[in-house]
């Protein structure tokens, strides 16, 4: 396999993007690409092993210097994946919506770059309650469901004649978490993606 192959989960806040993603790294020997942000370090999280956590200033200093291929600001705070992550092979990666978009203009302009979107769907309860057990207070529990919401209802309504419109972008490629193993049946789908692209 010649070319870079990236599964780029997109999801709101405790959809399970986290935990597919180290699934994949382990299990099915992913690169999983490391991002930098410029959110608060988690309790149990590492620097340089869950994403390399950096300033405001420094992020915007690296993004200037044309460092990051994808970038976003998600729920206030800045993410972005620098070029040098991604590897030739099967890469897995955690974006936002339009963290997505970059990688997919540069996927048309670069054949040897392919991407494989895919969004993770959960009830908001659920998602509550993963972010609580994670350690995130109630206030920010409740900011992150409204962002999240807000956020993914202005992709779902944009022009159908927008090149990047929600349902465009995810046709013949949706990921739906359901079922009574949601992580087990999204990984044999992202698998089953990645095989077609072969």
């Amino acid at each position: 396999m010649n070319k870079k192959v990236i599964v780029a989960l997109i999801g709101a806040s405790g959809s399970g993007k986290t935990t597919i993603e180290r699934i994949l790294e382990k299990q099915f020997k992913f690169h999983r690409i490391i991002s930098h942000t410029t959110r608060e370090r988690r309790m149990f999280e590492t620097h340089g092993k869950d994403y390399y956590y950096i300033d405001k200033s420094s992020f915007e200093k690296k993004l200037n210097e044309g460092d990051f291929l994808e970038h976003a600001n998600f729920n206030g705070n800045y993410y972005g994946a620098s070029f040098s992550e991604f590897k030739e092979g099967l890469n897995v990666i955690v974006v936002e919506p339009h963290g997505l978009y970059s990688l997919l203009d540069y996927s048309r302009e670069n054949k040897d770059f392919m991407v494989i979107p895919t969004p993770i769907q959960i009830d908001p309860k659920l998602a509550a309650q993963r972010m609580e057990d994670r350690g995130d207070g109630y206030i920010k529990v409740v900011e992150r469901l409204l962002n999240d919401e807000e956020t993914f209802l202005r992709i779902q309504t944009y022009k159908e004649d927008d090149t990047y419109a929600f349902n465009h972008v995810f046709t013949d490629k949706e990921i739906v978490l359901n079922g009574a193993d949601p992580i087990s049946y999204s990984i044999s789908k992202i698998i089953e993606k990645v095989r077609e692209g072969d």
